[in-house]
């Protein structure tokens, strides 16, 4: 014995699992993608990390080198050095800063290390002023010595003179 609306309960439970099946699809098909865009976020979030800490660790290798090139400056301001040891100081601090321009140029992304590449200017122009102070300071030294042996020589003529 069949019911007598055999047809129509047929019909509906066919349109019911359609309708079931496309809702299953689409939850299925939404779970997926929000899988997969989660792990795309997860992916990029991870390499900006990345990134972020080797340009920390590069900005703070850069620091502790500049503490280095303004601890040689002080150095060589802090008491009086003849000349071949101001030179020497002087290459130590242009060793550190080319390498400190150096590692700038081979970064992929330069725009972020501005800053120290401005100070690397910076400090070259203190070394160059510095060097222009040590050559003036030399000669006044040797023009000094220089007017004091003659003062003494005047003196000795004068003493001769009177003699």
């Amino acid at each position: 014995m069949k019911p007598l609306n055999y047809k129509e309960r047929k019909i509906n439970l066919l349109q019911f699992a359609l309708v079931f099946g496309i809702m299953l699809l689409i939850m299925f098909l939404t779970g997926y993608l929000t899988l997969k865009t989660g792990k795309l976020g997860v992916d990029v979030l991870e390499k900006k990390h990345s990134l972020y800490s080797e340009v920390f660790r590069k900005k703070a290798s850069l620091n502790y080198d500049l503490e280095e090139i303004i601890k040689r400056l002080y150095q060589i301001n802090n008491k009086d050095r003849n000349l071949s040891q101001h030179k020497k100081f002087q290459d130590l601090i242009s060793d550190v800063r080319d390498n400190i321009i150096e590692s700038i140029k081979d970064e992929e992304r330069p725009e972020e290390f501005v800053f120290y590449q401005e100070i690397a200017d910076q400090i070259k122009a203190i070394q160059s002023d510095l060097d222009t102070y040590e050559e003036d300071s030399e000669k006044y030294v040797l023009i000094e010595e220089l007017l004091e042996r003659c003062k003494e020589k005047y003196i000795e003529e004068q003493a001769k003179k009177k003699k």
